[in-house]
């Protein structure tokens, strides 16, 4: 085998196609031939960070019909995918070996609270797949959501001690932990014009200009990011603004993807700083503290940083049960979204004043937490090796 294919069929939201963005990176061009599966909308995006895009148009209501097209057409011998239910039939029935991002909230022997749902829609489909009755025709059928994620090997983008494998999976080694996949900010903001993400009609390079001076005016304020992600949970984004609104009467400076607050003075306004699109890197490197929603690349963001964080629930087990983990290990303090109005307000105004305190002992262990998370990060960073993983699964 002189040149490996490499097929990339992420869920096609931006947070999907970014890790295996940052592993196509990964593969060197003399020995391995990338390719990404996208809807037609994502092609110049994919493209305009130097990867080879098929020229299909992947429909999602297609199922796994454009994968099929695109196994006849680029011939790969890995399938890589993040989020992808339809790829665990495609792959079956092409009898080409899976590779698949995972991430908490997707992994077998999980217990989750039964009253909070995942944060992406697609784990439905298993209920649309039990109504066809495949098993009957002598087909893959797959018992549990999870199965539809699950691959030949496993990458979870994270690092052990945050996004804990099941004890029934522990020392699988079909299981590999690759630390963030996350790109740079350059990167990011300047492909957001290929994206769906309204920037209000400014061009990125005003919006970082504007930015920038912004985080200069208010150097000598202590300076918080409030973000509720892309996606917007209903839990946060019904009290979001009452949050920005009190981090501004703390006298803080604010950045924010928060964008409908009102009623501002002129002084206020000078402390808030909203864009639906920011270049998270730069703002976490200058910020006392981090409040998110505790998506998957969003809470990294915090630790790659080590900015002590609060994590807002949102109902989503995937996050939620993350953004626990993180309170136990000292590097966040969560807040339940189950919590009632008055409860939610009082938690959250005690968690900022802790963290606002130079002198807390909540951030003197949250500093010393993110500390030893960042070592871990390095550590699982320096030990992954993709390439030996692509390689390993294409000989088989």
């Amino acid at each position: 085998m002189t040149q490996i294919n490499v097929l990339f069929v992420p869920n096609p939201m931006a947070s999907h196609i970014v890790p295996l963005v940052v592993l196509a990176k990964q593969l060197p061009a003399y020995s391995f031939k990338c390719a990404f599966l996208l809807p037609q909308k994502f092609h110049a995006y994919v493209k305009n960070l130097g990867l080879p895009v098929l020229d299909i148009d992947r429909n999602m209501s297609d199922k796994t019909i454009p994968e099929m097209m695109a196994f006849g057409k680029f011939k790969p011998h890995v399938v890589v995918d993040d989020l992808s239910y339809t790829t665990a039939f495609s792959t079956r029935l092409a009898k080409i070996p899976r590779i698949s991002v995972v991430r908490k909230g997707v992994l077998p022997f999980e217990i989750h609270d039964p009253n909070h749902n995942h944060s992406s829609t697609v784990i439905k489909f298993l209920d649309e797949v039990k109504k066809l009755n495949i098993g009957s025709h002598g087909l893959w059928e797959p018992k549990h959501y999870t199965d539809l994620f699950i691959g030949d090997v496993n990458i979870i983008p994270a690092i052990p001690s945050v996004e804990e494998l099941p004890k029934e999976l522990s020392g699988n080694p079909s299981y590999v932990y690759s630390g963030p996949l996350l790109l740079p900010d350059d990167d990011i903001m300047n492909n957001t014009k290929y994206l769906s993400i309204s920037m209000h009609g400014r061009k990125i390079e005003d919006q970082r200009e504007k930015l920038n001076r912004f985080l200069a005016e208010n150097k000598t304020l202590k300076k918080i990011y409030f973000t509720q992600g892309i996606t917007l949970p209903g839990e946060i984004q019904k009290r979001a603004s009452a949050c920005v609104r009190l981090l501004l009467d703390k006298g803080v400076a604010v950045i924010t993807n928060v964008t409908e607050l009102k009623d501002l003075t002129d002084e206020e306004a000078s402390r808030y700083y909203s864009s639906n699109f920011l270049p998270m890197n730069t703002i976490c490197s200058q910020v006392h503290i981090m409040i998110h929603h505790c998506g998957s690349g969003t809470y990294n963001y915090q630790l790659k940083n080590k900015v002590p964080g609060i994590i807002l629930g949102s109902k989503y087990y995937d996050r939620d049960e993350v953004g626990m983990q993180l309170q136990k290990l000292k590097a966040g303090l969560f807040i339940s979204a189950d919590l009632d109005e008055q409860s939610y307000s009082n938690k959250f105004n005690e968690a900022v004043t802790q963290l606002l305190d130079s002198s807390s002992k909540e951030l003197a262990q949250q500093k010393e937490a993110l500390l030893k998370l960042d070592a871990e990060i390095k550590t699982t960073q320096n030990a992954f090796d993709f390439k030996a993983i692509v390689l390993r699964i294409a000989k088989k």
